[in-house]
């Protein structure tokens, strides 16, 4: 019963899909007061949609593209119909359709060149396409029920002044995130395809890896020491989301500039790396300020990560000070030796290796005990394993490990 009702918002924008012909053909054949009624139904059912959908957090990849296509197809299929019958100048209507047309090129064009984008309607976005709503009611009603004319000019022209706005701040946002999201890609900032939730061996994390998987709004905050598991947990968070989900790793951030922040409030799920790295910097803080209360009104989920508590780092704003303080705050524990243990293996295991207990051992009594110093030995270990086709056994290994360091400078 729960799964059926997830789908209910996407059912509602398929009905309203469904009456884009009928309210067309009405309006068509001067059936004025039967399009007024299903104008009303389909209107209505966007804003019913909508609240259940960000109420009882039924959101949807389907429902992501069936929601915004029902709005587009109806608008402008009324814009056209109505200009055909002379009750809207042919002007209005094109900008209308220009400006759907940039916008669905320009998301097609950031897929293809730059990966998924999470694009959500922004609060002028939102007000063109009730202004749309507004206007094509008056101006049926002004035929029906002879309304002034004067109504219909003032609405045509917020419209017309509010399509404009939107669309050339959908190209300014957009743009923006485009122009940082190609930057990360030239600085080699991606996911890595092993960081993942089966793979992270939680020792005493374990409420943090689970307040991680859960679907939860309230901002987190991630600290600990260096080879803690920060990352591998930040990365994990985004690859458990999908494409609705982005990682920005702050300590590269002397190459973007802070307005490369701009548009990811737009994102599901925004985990952003290494926030103390830019701690002091008062440009990068106000940057921060300003996602964390975009990112607030849209819902969108901020995962933070650092090497110390928000409380303990040296802010320049207080205004963002407070606003990293009221983050839910976890520190990440060190694994203890069986912790570490249980970490090579998950590793292992999913290089396809078998690590035996006493190989482990092994590895743990004469190698650096740091968590990420045993993963890089465990991976060149499977790169010897795999070129000599031989298993990870304590002679092996030992054997493995000498011809390292003897490579060594």
């Amino acid at each position: 019963m729960r799964r059926w009702l997830r789908q209910l918002p996407n059912f509602i924008s398929s009905i309203r899909i469904l009456l884009v012909v009928p309210i067309a053909l009405a309006l068509a054949h001067h059936q004025l007061i039967t399009t007024l009624w299903l104008f009303g139904v389909a209107a209505a059912s966007d804003a019913v949609d909508g609240f259940l959908a960000k109420h009882f957090g039924w959101q949807t990849e389907l429902g992501g593209i069936l929601d915004p296509l029902a709005d587009k197809l109806m608008l402008v299929t009324v814009f056209v119909v109505l200009t055909l019958l002379g009750s809207v100048p042919v002007w209005l209507t094109t900008a209308v359709i220009v400006r759907d047309c940039v916008i669905v090129l320009g998301a097609i064009s950031y897929r293809v060149l730059l990966g998924p984008v999470e694009a959500r309607p922004t609060i002028i976005s939102k007000l063109n396409t009730l202004c749309q709503i507004i206007f094509i009611l008056v101006v049926i009603g002004a035929q029906q029920f002879s309304w002034p004319a004067v109504w219909v000019l003032v609405l045509g022209a917020l419209v017309f002044d509010t399509v404009c706005v939107s669309g050339i701040d959908y190209v300014c946002v957009y743009g923006r995130q485009a122009a940082a999201q190609a930057e990360m890609i030239a600085l080699g900032v991606r996911l890595r395809a092993d960081a993942v939730f089966e793979s992270f061996a939680p020792g005493l994390n374990t409420e943090l890896v689970a307040a991680l998987r859960s679907p939860g709004a309230a901002p987190l905050w991630l600290w600990g020491g260096h080879g803690s598991g920060k990352t591998h947990l930040l990365q994990a968070t985004c690859a458990a989301a999908g494409e609705t989900a982005a990682y920005f790793p702050l300590d590269r951030s002397s190459a973007l500039p802070p307005a490369a922040l701009v548009g990811f409030e737009n994102c599901r799920v925004l985990c952003l790396d290494d926030v103390d790295a830019v701690a002091g910097d008062l440009a990068w803080e106000q940057a921060l300020f300003r996602l964390f209360n975009a990112a607030a009104d849209l819902r969108t989920r901020l995962i933070f990560a650092a090497g110390a508590a928000p409380r303990a780092l040296e802010w320049s704003l207080n205004d963002w000070r407070s606003r990293a303080a009221a983050c839910v705050v976890y520190q990440l524990r060190d694994l203890d030796e069986s912790g570490r243990v249980e970490a090579l293996r998950l590793r292992a295991a999913q290089r396809g290796l078998q690590l035996p207990q006493e190989t482990s051992d092994y590895l743990l009594r004469r190698m650096p005990r740091d968590l990420p110093s045993l993963l890089d030995i465990l991976d060149h270990l499977d790169e010897a394993s795999l070129i000599a086709q031989r298993r990870l056994t304590v002679p092996f290994i030992r054997d493995a490990l000498e011809k390292l360091a003897r490579t060594k400078p």
